[in-house]
């Protein structure tokens, strides 16, 4: 019995107990995504902000004049940045040390060149509501005109000044179209190797 009771002793402090406390957003925080050691990414109308157990680690202030910027927020491990998908219709790819900018990348010029190539030709995604990072630097990217995709890749450009462990930039490749139907989130359980994708009156399991 006393095995028992502290088997339910776990399940019930587990996830209760608060081990910090983070208040350094100015307005609501819509957006949120883990990171190594203890770390988060959260975004809201005027920055986005990588921090920890012991407060700010770094932020990135939005032009006075642009606010809610970030429609979506993950994180690729591989190159050890932040990715967000924003409202000017790009994906962004940020520094998780210090959220200094890499790479703009517009899905519009990276579906062109892929149509250009003879390869499937991707629909226009409208506004963009999910992103989620697979392993192998997959992108799953889901939107108004569904979900796709992508791959993170490095490119032949070399930085004139490295960032970090980045030598050369990054670059976005389309990969293929999952679904056409408008998307709004995903699941990923890389442990039982399943994603779930839904919209708003749809639902789909991959296994």
């Amino acid at each position: 019995m006393a095995g028992a009771a502290e088997s339910s002793t776990e399940v019930l402090t587990f996830g209760v107990e608060k081990e910090m406390e983070y208040t350094g957003h100015l307005t609501p925080a819509l957006h949120l995504c883990r990171l190594p050691r203890k770390a988060f990414a959260s975004a809201d109308e005027t920055h986005i902000r990588v921090w920890g157990p012991q407060g700010d680690i770094a932020k990135m202030s939005f032009p006075q004049n642009r606010r809610s910027m970030v429609c979506a927020i993950s994180y690729c491990p591989v190159f050890s940045c932040v990715l967000t998908a924003e409202v000017d219709m790009t994906m962004k790819a940020y520094s998780m040390e210090t959220l200094e900018l890499l790479e703009v990348f517009s899905l519009e010029q990276a579906r062109k060149q892929q149509s250009e190539k003879g390869g499937e030709k991707a629909k226009t995604s409208g506004k963009i509501h999910a992103i989620e990072c697979l392993p192998h630097c997959r992108v799953l990217v889901g939107g108004d005109g569904g979900a796709e995709l992508w791959h993170l890749v490095k490119s032949a450009r070399r930085r004139t000044t490295s960032v970090g462990r980045l030598e050369f930039h990054l670059q976005i490749n389309f990969v293929q179209s999952i679904v056409d139907s408008d998307t709004r989130r995903f699941f990923v359980s890389p442990s039982e190797q399943r994603i779930v994708i839904w919209g708003p009156l749809w639902l789909c399991i991959y296994d």
